[in-house]
């Protein structure tokens, strides 16, 4: 195993997978690359340009704080890791991603941020589960 692809949305879920994520590269010296994806919002089509211009920066700086969380999450457990922005449908961006980069294994958190907690896996890792054709590890 040499390349490990971790997605993170900014949950608690999504660091743990970070954690286990750089357990996993440092026992097997993988590069450990952490993904953000940002999904197309439909309604943005109803505003005016100003205030798209405005959400997409604000999406921009937010997506950056996540990526950068989970790079440092993944510095503290002495594993160095790239980012990688994201966008589309989170699913298929990830798999895609894990695809056309050679990824040999794809670590997501079990629940995302505003998921239910009774539910054992989140839309985006249960899709994921599905659609991937790289190994997944699901961290709950």
């Amino acid at each position: 195993m040499k390349k490990i692809l971790v997605a993170i949305d900014g949950s608690d879920a999504a660091l743990k997978a970070v954690h286990v994520a750089c357990e996993i590269a440092g026992a097997a010296k993988a590069d450990v690359t952490v993904a953000h994806v940002t999904t197309p919002l439909p309604f943005l089509a109803s505003l005016d340009q100003s205030n798209i211009a405005n959400i997409r920066l604000r999406e921009g700086e937010w997506s950056e704080r996540v990526l950068q969380e989970g790079v440092e999450k993944a510095r503290e457990a002495g594993v160095e890791a790239t980012k990688a922005f994201l966008a589309g449908s989170a699913a298929e961006a990830i798999a895609n991603h894990a695809s056309e980069k050679g990824f040999d294994l794809v670590v997501i958190g079990s629940r995302g941020r505003g998921e239910v907690s009774r539910t054992v896996l989140g839309s985006v890792s249960n899709r994921l589960v599905h659609i991937c054709n790289k190994p997944i590890l699901i961290v709950r």
